[in-house]
């Protein structure tokens, strides 16, 4: 949750950071299209540079109303470039350090 009646909220977890607020979460990529990083930006009236690409698909509004459809081959389209963007040590699921850790921007 990141906000309630427009108030943001601040998850607490031990040993985690929150940062409360409406989130917009962005990828970047390197000139060859190999995403270099994730970040998001706090707020409702986020900008987000060219070279910025929002990493969410929305699906569903707050009430549950279905406005974004796509077929089920788009959808398997959209998620293997998704996946061929991601540099060679991100494409394994291991233990250990991870390849990119979400940042906050302005």
């Amino acid at each position: 949750m990141v906000e309630i009646n427009g108030k943001p909220v601040v998850k607490k977890a031990e040993g985690k950071v929150s940062v409360g607020g409406l989130k917009t979460a962005y990828r970047t990529f390197d000139a060859q299209g190999t995403m270099t990083g994730e970040f998001f930006k706090v707020g409702h009236d986020v900008t987000l540079d060219h070279f910025e690409t929002p990493s969410r698909v929305v699906l569903v509004d707050g009430d549950n109303n279905f406005f974004f459809t796509e077929t089920l081959d788009e959808a398997r389209d959209r998620h293997a470039k998704q996946v061929q963007s991601l540099p060679e040590e991100a494409k394994f699921i291991a233990a250990g350090v991870p390849v990119f850790l979400a940042e906050k921007t302005v």
